[in-house]
């Protein structure tokens, strides 16, 4: 069985904190939008992306940091691409699985993403993955009741791109909870989506950057000098 060290998410990103907080604004955001999505669509349609996973969850960040006035401004991404999907059914893994099972979908769930058969053993094979699949597991940072984390998105368009048709997944959004002193799934969302093939290689529409406090996309201001100026 994985360890609790086994049972993360990993992310690969870059931090660019830039000189001034002039240079911060003069950033072109849509061409460091597209660069890291274009990074993401790479490891899709070279294949490197079933080999590893993680390598559709990456960020960037741009950031000026003014030291001497504890004042920061930031502005998040994590690029997904936009892809053709459809939500045919929505469930709890406590309704859809037994105690033995709960526990077979922990114990094969290795980081990020696992592709399980119809036996919920992992499948380990690349070539294997994607046509015999009965579920994918995905390790989902969201705490939403009705909806997955923002990495599903990536996942569904690696989906699309290797599927020749229109086909339904089933998706485990996995979230262990362990307050009880031991870990449970009861809560993770179970989804079947419908998912359309990606006509071509031409990369899909990336979104991602982060909404600030009011809801628009714009960067993020944080004023620390009340609670770090010694003067």
């Amino acid at each position: 069985s994985s360890s609790p060290a086994d049972r993360g998410c990993p992310y690969y990103g870059e931090i660019l904190n830039t000189n001034t907080v002039e240079d911060f604004k003069a950033k072109d955001f849509n061409a460091i939008l597209n660069g890291v999505g274009n990074k993401i669509w790479t490891s899709i349609t070279d294949g490197s992306a079933l080999e590893d996973t993680s390598l559709l969850n990456q960020f960037y960040c741009v950031c000026f940091a003014d030291l001497k006035k504890y004042r920061y401004n930031y502005w998040f991404c994590f690029p997904a691409l936009v892809t053709s999907t459809k939500l045919i059914s929505r469930d709890v893994a406590r309704n859809k699985f037994s105690e033995e099972e709960k526990q077979k979908i922990i114990d094969n769930c290795s980081t990020g993403v696992t592709f399980l058969d119809g036996e919920l053993n992992r499948i380990t094979d690349k070539k294997l993955k994607i046509d015999t699949h009965e579920y994918i597991v995905i390790r989902d940072p969201s705490t939403d009741t009705e909806h997955p984390g923002w990495p599903l998105r990536n996942l569904l368009a690696l989906v699309s791109f290797n599927s020749g048709e229109s086909r339904t997944v089933k998706v485990v959004c996995l979230r262990e909870d362990k307050t009880s002193g031991k870990g449970s799934i009861d809560h993770s969302l179970v989804l079947e989506v419908q998912v359309e093939p990606l006509a071509g290689a031409e990369m899909p529409k990336i979104v991602g950057w982060e909404r600030n406090t009011k809801g628009k996309l714009a960067s993020k201001y944080v004023d620390l000098s009340p609670s770090m100026d010694p003067a």
